[in-house]
């Protein structure tokens, strides 16, 4: 995820036994927001018990989509391709 997103902590169903010792952890979430949150710190939140959680609805969505086609077709055009077909050696076996 990168910058810009505001965060929500959730709990992880069955790690209620370790989420007793971070009760405060979720009222924390904006310690994590708008800003690019490392690896380290969103394992930290997961050996606890929690999840950070991006709302995504509240953030634009400015994707460039870079689309490119690749043709299926040769890139010999087919005049070329039927001179380069032509022009190679005929190979003859001779008898004795």
């Amino acid at each position: 995820m990168s910058q810009g997103y505001s965060y929500t902590i959730k709990p992880l169903e069955g790690r209620e036994f370790i989420q007793r010792n971070f009760v405060a952890l979720p009222q924390k979430a904006s310690k994590y927001s708008n800003r690019a949150v490392s690896l380290n710190e969103r394992f930290s939140v997961i050996e606890r018990g929690y999840l950070l959680v991006p709302e995504l609805k509240n953030t634009k969505q400015n994707f460039q989509r870079n689309v490119r086609l690749i043709p299926c077709v040769p890139t010999i055009p087919s005049e070329q391709k039927q001179q380069k077909i032509s022009s190679d050696p005929i190979k003859t076996t001779m008898r004795k």
